[in-house]
């Protein structure tokens, strides 16, 4: 017996060192679709995320679907469905279509946690809703801000900057994102 009590202590004191080197590793959840893949960091709720993406209207689910859905199994397929509707929404809007491109997502639960993944690789401290990395091909966002104008904002960047051979000045990049930025907000109204 006390072998195995033993042997049960040492299992959960290496389960306790796991989870303290690891931070909240443990909480961050992946959902990928065709154009994304998404790491939801802990404190994000999915179905928030369905709702100020305006799932109802980008799947035509009509008001059934915000009444009635709450967290379940299909919540991630409805979230990839969702963001690859967007995604195709916004290259109809920019007319660039690249089926075959994929973006990493970030969503941070606020602009605090943000900052502190923007800093470790800028090395400053950036206090901004959303952030689009060219070098890592990754959108970096707060879901306390998010809108479906500011992903849709950011997924411009994204495939602006890989569409050109010779990317466009930050300005044009900026003016061309802006009018995706606009045209999602008409839609969420």
């Amino acid at each position: 017996m006390p072998y195995s009590f033993n042997k049960l202590l040492s299992g959960i004191t290496v389960l306790f060192a796991l989870l303290a080197s690891s931070g909240n590793a443990f909480a961050d959840e992946t959902v990928n679709s065709k154009y994304f893949s998404v790491v939801i960091h802990d404190g994000v709720s999915k179905a928030d995320l369905l709702n100020k993406l305006r799932a109802d209207y980008f799947l035509r689910m009509g008001p059934a679907f915000s009444a009635g859905r709450s967290e379940g199994a299909g919540i991630d397929k409805l979230l990839a469905q969702t963001l690859d509707a967007i995604y195709l929404e916004v290259s109809d809007i920019l007319d660039i279509h690249m089926y075959s491109f994929s973006i990493n997502l970030d969503i941070f639960p606020d602009k605090g946690a943000l900052s502190a993944e923007l800093q470790k690789y800028l090395g400053k401290r950036i206090d901004v809703p959303s952030f689009y990395f060219y070098d890592k091909n990754r959108i970096y966002i707060a879901d306390s801000d998010l809108t479906l104008g500011m992903l849709g904002h950011e997924t411009a960047h994204a495939i602006i900057c890989h569409y050109f051979v010779v990317q466009p000045s930050p300005k044009v990049q900026e003016i061309l994102s802006g009018y995706v930025e606009y045209s999602l907000r008409k839609i969420a109204k």
